[in-house]
């Protein structure tokens, strides 16, 4: 609904000695406004993120774990914070420049279709 607050959770699964990543968001920029993004956590690891739009409709994340050989489990990377623009559609399409993982996935509570690519 337009004016709401909405929350998408970029989830990895089993991952082993992740250290550095980068992924991207996409969305309907005309139904989602990206408002925030929140660090992560892994077993008890902060994840911080630093984060930028890199056109209107796409959400650059990328972190680096300084001073860490690398952790292994599960968790979250990011939890992304949306306003509702505007009606109709929208999917979140997510890619990664992570390749040490088994599982990278978005949790989102609205009724949108999710893909990774």
């Amino acid at each position: 609904m337009e004016g709401t607050t909405d929350y998408a959770i970029i989830k990895i699964n089993n991952v082993s000695n992740l250290d550095t990543g980068q992924f991207d968001l996409s969305f309907n920029s005309s139904v989602l406004k990206v408002v925030n993004v929140e660090d992560g956590d892994i077993q008890g690891t902060g994840i911080p993120i630093q984060w930028h739009l890199i056109d209107i409709d796409t959400l650059r994340m990328i972190f680096n774990l300084e001073g860490v050989n690398g952790i292994t489990g599960s968790g979250q990377l990011a939890i992304i914070e949306f306003e509702v623009i505007g009606h109709g559609d929208t999917t979140l399409y997510i890619s990664s420049q992570i390749t040490n993982f088994k599982f990278l996935s978005l949790l989102w509570s609205s009724p949108f279709t999710i893909h990774p690519t």
